[in-house]
């Protein structure tokens, strides 16, 4: 018999980690009616920081505004299912490689989107960098042109050693680039 597997919401483990991060910033009450648009929301390290900031939400009335923001809804929504029917949780498509200027009401920006990882590295290097400063230009322009919010700029090369080419050994987003991704 096949075992279903559960969604990581399932994760005592992970729930502990998610309480742990967000009771240890006092800081997420400066965000209290802002919004924060999360670029690569589905990945290794936004995702972590979409459950952050939702937590913090459970605990504060839904006071901070998430804008999850990634090129694939249907696995945004999936990823974050118990937030979709939140006043304080919704999808917004964006994609790092277009320079379409960006267009919502965030005050905050936190980057985590990006096309690179070894496999892309290794067939495209300079198309793939390419790909990260159009994403990383286009959000800047907003933050200047739009919003006087503050930006961070953090992708899961951040959170990965290169061991050789086209491998890496990736770490799994640890409390202390959490914490600092989500201090202004």
């Amino acid at each position: 018999m096949v075992k279903k597997l559960g969604t990581i919401y399932d994760s005592d483990l992970w729930l502990q980690d998610v309480n742990m991060i967000t009771e240890s910033l006092p800081e997420l009450g400066e965000l209290e009616g802002k919004s924060v648009l999360v670029t690569g929301s589905n990945g290794l390290i936004c995702s972590a920081v979409v459950d952050v900031l939702m937590r913090y939400n459970d605990a504060h009335g839904d006071n901070i505004g998430i804008i999850a923001a990634g090129r694939n809804e249907e696995r945004i929504n999936e990823r974050f299912k118990p937030f979709l029917n939140r006043k304080s949780f919704r999808f917004m498509h964006y994609d790092a490689l277009s320079p379409e200027p960006i267009d919502c009401d965030a005050d905050f920006v936190i980057h985590g989107a990006n096309n690179a990882h070894p496999v892309a590295m290794s067939a495209d290097p300079v198309g793939t960098i390419m790909g990260s400063f159009i994403g990383t230009n286009t959000l800047l322009k907003y933050v200047i042109n739009d919003n006087g919010g503050g930006a961070k700029d953090y992708s899961t090369s951040q959170a990965a050693k290169f061991t050789g080419r086209g491998q890496k050994e990736i770490y799994s987003p640890s409390p202390r680039m959490i914490t600092d991704m989500l201090t202004f």
